[in-house]
């Protein structure tokens, strides 16, 4: 009888046969599941039924944030992803507010289409053209996606400039924003001790000046990596006061205070959009330690960037009494 001996056959980047199919197996099985849930809430949606309908949506775009991390995505599939993920937070903002004015469940259709395409190319994939207004800062949302760092630990937002004063651009800050958002619903009380946390206001000497500023939220670990599902405020449309950006806005974390752990930090960015460069800008960051997650307004230092998930050395942004300003509610 013959006996079959495996042969490891190498494809590119040094993968083995097992690990090909592995990632291959890995993609196949993850597009299915998030083309089954968006199936599931897009027809909730459609037939009226709304509460059914926001926690598909939210577990999906839970699912695709867990997924973006692990999957070997290309940059094109990422942008792709992250454009898929503002357009389901645009409709869950809608169902939660009931505004008319937005993304509706018909308008949704198209992005079945972009799920079953995305792992068919790493190449970039048609993203619906009706649907780019509801992204944030369409076609250019490959800006915000973070590069590693020689350590190995994700650097978020960094860019290679010093954001100097010439960087914005004369054109002054936009007072309506085009940043739509990517805002999620509250976990359900059985996720156990949830967070909430109202960004209120941020210091800057040069508030004035920033164009579709937003703040990026994400919860990390011990060593930086990603917990729960990363999202962004709409952008500021608000009147400035004298050296403060204004948002107003709630976070729910999609993570439970026992999901994080006690070595865990919530990381705020500071983004804002840069017409010179065609792309969004962290111009600083800040964080609040697990130990310090308790209900209460806070004050935090503003931290110079790039982006530090380890929360290692740290420089100060500035020396001046400006800060993120947040009020936490923790329940359960």
């Amino acid at each position: 009888m013959a006996t079959c001996i495996p042969v490891l056959q190498r494809f590119p980047g040094g993968q083995s046969t097992t690990s090909f199919l592995a990632t291959a197996m890995g993609e196949t099985t993850s597009a299915q599941q998030w083309v089954r849930i968006f199936e599931e809430a897009h027809g909730f949606d459609t037939w009226g039924q709304l509460e059914e309908a926001r926690e598909s949506y939210a577990k999906l775009s839970r699912l695709i944030q867990d997924g973006r991390g692990s999957l070997p995505l290309s940059q094109a599939q990422l942008v792709t992803l992250d454009q898929f993920v503002s357009v389901i937070s645009a409709r869950l903002n809608g169902l939660a507010t009931g505004a008319l004015d937005g993304v509706n469940s018909s308008a949704m259709a198209p992005l079945k289409d972009v799920l079953r395409q995305l792992f068919q190319s790493s190449e970039s994939c048609p993203f619906p053209g009706e649907l780019l207004q509801y992204t944030n800062t369409p076609g250019a949302s490959a800006g915000r996606v973070g590069a590693a760092s020689s350590d190995g630990i994700k650097t978020m937002g960094a860019d290679d400039d010093d954001d100097d004063d010439g960087d914005v651009g004369g054109g002054g800050a936009s007072m309506t924003s085009s940043v739509q958002g990517t805002l999620l619903p509250a976990l359900p009380a059985s996720a156990g001790t949830t967070i909430e946390i109202r960004i209120d206001k941020i210091g800057l000497k040069d508030a004035e000046r920033y164009i579709d500023p937003f703040i990026d939220v994400s919860v990390v670990d011990a060593v930086g990596r990603p917990i729960g599902t990363r999202q962004s405020t709409p952008g500021s449309s608000k009147p400035r006061e004298a050296q403060h950006v204004l948002f107003g806005h709630t976070v729910h974390l999609q993570a439970s205070l026992d999901e994080m752990g006690e070595s865990s930090a919530v990381i705020f960015e500071f983004i804002h959009y840069k017409p010179k460069d065609g792309k969004n800008s962290v111009r600083c960051w800040c964080f609040v330690d697990h130990e310090d997650l308790k209900s209460g307004a806070q004050a935090l230092e503003l931290y110079k960037k790039p982006t530090k998930p380890d929360r290692k050395k740290l420089k100060l942004f500035t020396v001046k009494p400006l800060y993120l300003h947040v009020e936490l509610v923790v329940r359960g």
